[in-house]
């Protein structure tokens, strides 16, 4: 069975943050950064604005990671 177009868009965003992330931490790591609060992002949880469709605002932060800055 596949899954509704919207949350298969949703797993290709996380899939694709995750990808990300993994040049940076361990897997365990990974999953305290999804689920944790950033100030980067307003106080709110990377996964649950992946959830609400709004994966270029954690891209964003993870750009600012490409660049050298701390998170």
């Amino acid at each position: 069975m596949k899954p509704h177009p919207r949350n298969e868009l949703i797993l290709s965003d996380l899939y694709y943050v995750v990808g990300r992330l993994q040049e940076y931490y361990s897997a365990d790591e990974i999953r305290t950064w999804l689920y944790a609060r950033h100030p980067q992002l307003g106080g709110q949880r990377a996964i649950d604005l992946i959830h609400e469709g709004r994966s270029i605002d954690v891209l964003s932060v993870l750009d600012r990671l490409d660049g050298g800055a701390y998170l």
